[in-house]
């Protein structure tokens, strides 16, 4: 995909018929809500006048082993 003229790649791993060239577009969905949360927390503490140093984020994710993910 390209947005505002950055091309992004996503891709599924080799099992699940991909060339796992690229996140799966659920890692990158998961990875757009981290950087966010980084992002704004950032500025709150920069706005504050609070030190951003250290701030972190960390995220994981499973998925339902109990189904499968389709659009119904």
């Amino acid at each position: 995909m390209t947005v505002r003229g950055h091309r992004i790649l996503v891709d599924q791993p080799a099992e699940a018929g991909g060339a796992d060239s690229a996140p799966t577009p659920t890692e990158m969905f998961i990875a757009s809500l981290a950087t966010c949360v980084a992002f704004y927390a950032g500025r709150y503490f920069t706005r504050h006048g609070y030190s951003r140093n250290g701030l972190s984020v960390a995220v994981g994710h499973t998925m339902a082993a109990d189904r499968v993910a389709a659009v119904q």
